[in-house]
């Protein structure tokens, strides 16, 4: 769907900055805020009414439910009927963790920190787990970076939020190949830790510059690809576990080991 120049009566858009199965996301201004730049996601997937409702939903919802320094601000969510779509507003952030991993940003972010990269992320994902927001679907593209290097979480479009028990049927096999855990793989339940494999793909992705195979990688790929401190490397092997069992058990104790 190919959106007018102006957006509702509030919002300009300038350019299309992100193109996914789902939704496009805009670059705009709000003219009720001095022309302050946005993001503005659109929900345009070909599915069902209902399950764009439910996209939606799960968004607006878990966005509501977190602030935090990692997690992207949403300013607002609505429905445009001209359009006849969904939109969600959020604060924009120039780039992306899967650009930088590409090497298309090497100057604009010369002082990215691996590191810091990775703890900020465990931060923001003992944060949303800790809210009882699961995200389900953590991969580079997912991550935004601002000019400073610190990541941001985003799209939460098929999050699951775990005091809504009977949520997580319509959308179960929504997943992105390489980072995706085993059990989202095989229509397993998804939890917490489903997160902490995903998670932990992106880690092996920052950290060998290669990117995870579309079945996943696997613990024995870190020795292989990785040649960091063994304190490290058996985190990411507890990450990447096969049997959710084995993982470690969330952000908390993520973070507790980062910090070792």
């Amino acid at each position: 769907m190919e959106l007018p120049r102006q957006f509702t009566d509030q919002y300009i858009l300038q350019e299309r900055i992100g193109n996914g199965r789902m939704s496009s996301v805009y670059l705009a201004l709000d003219s009720a805020s001095g022309n302050t730049p946005v993001a503005i996601k659109v929900l345009n997937t070909t599915h069902t009414d209902a399950i764009k409702r439910q996209l939606f939903k799960r968004e607006t919802e878990a966005l509501r439910r977190l602030t935090h320094p990692n997690v992207v601000r949403m300013r607002s969510g609505r429905w445009s009927a001209p359009d006849e779509a969904h939109y969600i507003v959020l604060d924009y952030i120039p780039y992306s963790l899967d650009r930088y991993l590409r090497g298309e940003l090497k100057e604009q972010l010369s002082g990215f920190e691996t590191y810091r990269v990775m703890r900020e992320m465990a931060e923001a994902l003992s944060y949303a787990h800790a809210e009882g927001v699961i995200h389900r679907d953590i991969k580079p593209s997912n991550i935004l970076l601002d000019e400073n290097g610190h990541p941001m979480l985003t799209d939460f479009g098929i999050s699951k939020l775990l005091q809504q028990l009977t949520v997580g049927d319509t959308l179960a096999g929504f997943w992105s190949g390489g980072y995706a855990s085993p059990e989202q793989r095989s229509g397993d339940p998804v939890t917490a830790v489903s997160d902490i494999y995903s998670l932990g793909a992106v880690y092996l992705h920052m950290l060998s510059g290669r990117e995870p195979p579309q079945e996943g990688p696997t613990p024995s790929m870190v020795d292989a690809q990785i040649d960091g401190p063994p304190a490290l490397r058996n985190v990411l092997k507890r990450m990447l576990a096969t049997d959710p069992s084995e993982r470690l058990s969330g952000g908390t104790e993520l973070l507790r080991l980062l910090e070792v």
